[in-house]
C-alpha cells in the first residue's frame, strides 16, 4: 500500500487515451476491495482525471455480471487493484472476474487492457499466482491446470497416515529457491 500503484494505473490510463488507443467512449473498470476503492476514488479527484472510470468492489461487479443485458459491449480496460483476491479460481469475485476478461477478449481481441495490481507480491503459497496469471493472459503458464501448476513447483513426499491404512501426500516445500535440492528441499 502507498507504493503509487493507483497513480502508475491513472498514468497508463492517461497514456492510453493520448494515443488513441481509448476512445471517450471506451469504458474502464477499476475493481478493488471498499477501502482502496476509497483511496483510488480520492486520487482520481486530486490528479484531475478526464477519462470515466466505473468503480466496483469485488462484490459489485459479481452483481454487474449476474444482472448485466446481453449484447452489453465490455469495457476495454479493467484494473483489478488487491488482486490478491482473485487467487482462489473457483471463488464468485475470481469467476466474475475471469467473466468480464474473457468478454473484454472476445469483443475486443488483444486491444483490451487488463491489469492487476498488488501489494501483497509474496503469496503463502505460488498457487495464488495461478488464477491471476490466468485472468490476465489464458495459457501463459505451460501448465494446464492448477493441479499440474503445483506438481511442478511442489516437493511432495508420500507420507503414511498415522492409522497405517494408506498414503497422503505432503508438502515438503515449494522449489522458490534456486539452492534448494530439487528432490527433498533441502539448501
Amino acid at each position: 500500500m502507498g507504493l503509487g500503484k493507483s497513480l502508475a494505473a491513472i498514468a497508463a490510463i492517461e497514456y492510453l487515451h493520448s494515443l488513441n488507443y481509448l476512445s471517450p467512449k471506451d469504458e474502464v473498470f477499476w475493481v478493488a476491495t471498499k477501502s482502496a476503492l476509497i483511496s483510488v476514488q480520492l486520487e482520481y479527484l486530486k490528479w484531475g482525471c478526464k477519462f470515466p472510470i466505473k468503480f466496483f468492489t469485488y462484490e459489485g461487479l459479481k452483481k454487474y455480471t449476474e444482472t448485466i443485458d446481453k449484447g452489453t459491449i465490455p469495457p476495454k480496460v479493467i484494473i483489478g487493484d488487491e488482486s490478491h483476491k482473485l487467487k482462489h479460481e473457483k471463488t464468485q469475485r475470481t469467476l466474475s472476474f475471469a467473466h468480464v476478461t474473457r468478454a473484454m477478449r472476445k469483443e475486443h481481441g488483444n486491444n483490451c487492457y487488463i491489469l492487476l495490481m498488488t501489494g501483497t507480491p509474496a503469496p503463502k503459497s505460488p498457487l495464488d499466482w495461478y488464477s491471476q496469471c490466468e485472468i490476465v493472459r489464458p495459457g501463459y503458464l505451460k501448465e494446464g491446470t492448477l493441479h499440474a501448476f503445483k506438481e511442478r513447483l511442489a516437493i511432495i513426499k508420500q507420507k503414511e497416515n498415522s492409522s497405517g491404512a494408506g498414503m497422503y501426500p505432503e508438502l515438503i516445500t515449494w522449489r522458490d529457491d534456486s539452492t534448494k535440492c530439487n528432490v527433498c528441499g533441502q539448501n
